[in-house]
């Protein structure tokens, strides 16, 4: 992965990177409330546009849906969100270019 976040349902973490895993380079994590309701809508939005039985099976049992979902992301790729989501919560540009050289920092401190 080079960025963006994966959900995976019934992961089997025998499949997961081990090198990327051991150095923090992934990240794997469970699902929090945002991700929950990110990917309960993406099931529902897939479902109505492809009349999918699965999706309408998944959504029938979202709590458990949910708990066998794990989330992947890249180190680099969750600091690089972490960072725009606090110069939003200061009021600040999160494209600004105080923001992006701070991104830089972190990210290529590798």
């Amino acid at each position: 992965m080079s960025g963006g976040v994966a959900y995976v349902l019934d992961l089997d973490e025998s499949d997961i990177n081990k090198q990327a895993r051991e150095s923090g380079e992934l990240l794997v994590a469970t699902l929090d409330e945002q991700d929950r309701e990110l990917v309960l809508g993406l099931i529902k939005r897939h479902g109505e546009e492809t009349e999918s039985d699965w999706a309408e099976t998944l959504l029938e049992n979202a709590d458990d849906t949910i708990s066998r979902m794990t989330k992947l992301l890249p180190r680099d790729y969750s600091a690089v969100l972490a960072l725009r989501n606090q110069a939003e919560a200061a009021g600040d540009d999160p494209d600004g270019d105080g923001t992006w050289h701070k991104i830089l920092e972190v990210t290529t401190r590798g």
